[in-house]
C-alpha cells in the first residue's frame, strides 16, 4: 500500500519532467543552432526569429500601404513547379494564403511565405515562414519566424496519360496547401539546422543559405518600405 501511495504521488512529476523533455529538446536544438551558427532565437517561443524595428520617415497609412506592397511583389500564392526528389515534378501552390490577418487602422498585416532551399544539387526543398509586419509613425517592425523546411520526396503521376505533372491539392482553410498525392516531409528548421546523418551532406552550405534567404528578405522588406521600387 505503501508503495502505490508514492507511486501516485510521483506520477504527476514523471508526466511534467516528460513534458518539459520534450520542450528542452527544442530549446537546446535551437540554442544550438544559435550558439553554432549565429542564427537568433526568440527566447519566449525557442523559435528561431529574424525581427527589427527600423524608423523611416512616413505616415503609418503610408508604410502600411508599402508592407502591403512588399507582400504583393513577392507573389507567394502563385503555382510554382517543383522536381521531387525521385525527379517527378509537381505543380501546385505552396501558399493558398499570403495574408492571413490585415488591420489597417492598427498597421498589421501577418501571413505566410516560402522560397525555394536549394541545398548543393538538391533542388527538392522549401522553406516556409510566417511574417509580421507592423507600421506606426515613423517606424515599422517586423518578424520572420516559424520556418519549416519541406521535403517533396515523391509525387504521382496525374491520371492523364498526356502529363506528367502531379497536382497538390489545396487547403479549404489557413495559410498553408495541405498536399495530397505527394510525399512531403516537414521538418521544422530549428531542428534541421542540426540535422546529422543523411542531411549531414548539406552542411554548412544549409545554414549560409537560410542566412541568406533571411538577409534577402530583410533587405527586399527595407527597400520596398523606403520606396525603391
Amino acid at each position: 500500500m505503501k508503495n502505490i501511495l508514492i507511486v501516485l504521488l510521483i506520477l504527476p512529476f514523471i508526466a511534467n519532467a516528460q513534458e518539459l523533455t520534450k520542450k528542452e529538446k527544442r530549446a537546446i536544438a535551437a540554442s544550438g543552432a544559435a550558439k553554432h551558427y549565429n542564427i537568433p532565437v526568440n527566447e519566449r517561443t525557442q523559435k528561431i526569429s529574424y525581427n527589427g524595428e527600423v524608423k523611416l520617415a512616413g505616415s503609418k497609412e503610408k508604410l502600411y500601404k508599402r508592407a502591403l506592397q512588399f507582400i504583393a511583389f513577392q507573389n507567394w500564392d502563385k503555382v510554382v513547379n517543383i522536381k521531387c526528389k525521385n525527379a517527378m515534378p509537381v505543380s501546385m501552390r505552396i501558399i493558398e494564403k499570403a495574408i492571413t490577418y490585415e488591420d489597417d487602422e492598427d498597421g498589421v498585416v501577418i501571413g505566410n511565405g516560402y522560397t525555394l532551399y536549394p541545398l548543393e544539387r538538391a533542388s527538392h526543398f522549401v522553406l516556409t515562414f510566417k511574417y509580421k509586419i507592423s507600421t506606426k509613425e515613423g517606424m515599422y517592425k517586423y518578424e520572420f519566424t516559424d520556418f519549416e523546411v519541406l521535403e517533396f520526396v515523391s509525387g504521382e503521376r496525374a491520371k492523364r496519360k498526356s502529363s506528367a505533372v502531379a497536382y497538390g491539392g489545396f487547403a479549404t482553410g489557413g495559410g498553408q496547401t495541405r498536399f495530397y498525392g505527394i510525399d512531403v516531409r516537414p521538418y521544422p528548421m530549428e531542428e534541421f539546422v542540426d540535422f546529422i546523418g543523411y542531411y549531414e551532406q548539406f552542411n554548412p552550405e544549409m545554414h549560409y543559405r537560410f542566412k541568406e534567404i533571411a538577409a534577402g528578405l530583410k533587405k527586399d522588406l527595407n527597400s520596398v518600405m523606403q520606396g525603391e521600387f
